[in-house]
């Protein structure tokens, strides 16, 4: 028996390199003011991910699929218990559970990336906030991701009873790159793969600069509703709308809501809002038009479920609803503390006051201008 070097550097970086961008954007994605990192982890994980595909064609021997050990994989798991057998490289199990969380990784990026534009209306894929019920592509990413964490969580498990339990020396060639074999091994870059590290460092390098630009294409918030809004109609309604408090966008709510609350402008909130004629009526064809019916967005399936409950519950007319009896409403806020919206500048209706792109009709986790 003798020692040989298995895994190089490259291997090495890149398992840890995986490793820390899962693990910082699973526990990043649990708070608001860490989603913006939550997203720019994502990105250079699905780029990780794509580096160890292209690694596993044009890699170091060991580090290719096709020098992966897939055969006995049944009785592998048949007598893991009753006898001990030593791999150079990956034994079956670890083969299979590779391939596998390669396959999950680029299912949760490419999730993450189109729940994103659905969502947020952010990066690459944010056309996609006008086009909500196509996918439900948050469900789609939380399921990659669970499914991910369960194959790394049982391979960590692998990896720990193939150390203590077999007394294989897997898990320390991973750190070392050293590996007790049989006869000696030995594993060097040659120069293409020298040269496709440094371009990808290289590549990698621009990239991470690149994403700290706000209006970058892959993570910028360059979505805006209001080029669907026809300009004149649109200017009036910030002029007198706006006058009192921010020019809620129009497809929050239902017709029939927008209809029910033009009808009381005299008596608008304890507040006279009445307007001339020829105003009233532009501001209403402005609101027929650019209501939630008339836009697919999340806010539209919700105030579909929201009507339907409270006509179920029969408490009220099932046709007109305030934006804060909405579920996403309540959904989105269920968990503050009821004396944050004691304070002067924040209340209930003034969403501004909390999210920076409130009348955009965005709302993007990262641009909360309080902590919740």
């Amino acid at each position: 028996m003798t020692k040989s070097y298995i895994y190089t550097l490259v291997n090495r970086l890149g398992h840890l390199y995986l490793i820390a961008l899962f693990t910082l954007a699973y526990i990043f994605a649990n708070f608001y003011f860490l989603f913006s990192w939550h997203n720019f982890l994502g990105v250079l994980f699905l780029i990780g991910i794509c580096f160890r595909i292209f690694w596993g064609f044009f890699g170091t021997k060991y580090s290719r699929f096709k020098d992966f050990e897939y055969r006995g994989i049944l009785a592998y798991f048949l007598f893991y218990f009753k006898e001990r057998k030593n791999f150079v490289s990956h034994n079956p199990a670890s083969s299979f559970a590779i391939i596998l969380m390669l396959f999950l990784g680029i299912l949760v990026s490419l999730s993450g990336i189109l729940a994103y534009g659905s969502e947020q209306g952010g990066g690459i894929f944010a056309n996609l906030y006008f086009h909500y019920s196509l996918f439900d592509f948050k469900t789609l990413h939380k399921f990659s991701v669970n499914c991910l964490l369960a194959v790394i969580l049982v391979h960590i498990l692998g990896a720990l009873l193939d150390k203590f339990y077999h007394k294989n020396d897997t898990l320390n060639s991973i750190i070392s790159g050293y590996k007790i074999t049989k006869y000696k091994q030995e594993v060097h870059l040659n120069a293409l793969q020298k040269c496709i590290c440094v371009i990808y460092l290289f590549l990698l390098s621009l990239l991470i600069w690149y994403l700290f630009y706000p209006k970058n294409i892959l993570l910028g918030f360059k979505f805006e509703p209001s080029a669907f809004y026809e300009k004149n109609a649109f200017e009036l309604y910030k002029k007198e709308c706006g006058s009192c408090h921010f020019e809620y966008p129009p497809f929050l709510l239902n017709l029939s809501s927008w209809e029910e609350l033009m009808k009381n402008l005299e008596n608008h909130y304890g507040t006279d809002a009445s307007l001339d004629e020829e105003d009233f009526e532009q501001i209403l064809t402005f609101l027929k038009q650019n209501n939630a019916e008339n836009f697919d967005t999340k806010f539209k399936k919700s105030l579909k479920e929201t009507l339907n409950e409270i006509s179920n519950s029969k408490q009220k007319n099932s046709n007109t609803i305030s934006i804060t009896q909405c579920d996403f409403y309540k959904k989105a806020h269920q968990n503050l503390d009821p004396q944050l919206f004691q304070k002067k500048s924040i209340k209930k209706e003034n969403c501004i006051s909390c999210h920076k792109d409130a009348a955009s009709g965005i709302f993007q986790r990262e641009n909360l201008s309080i902590k919740p």
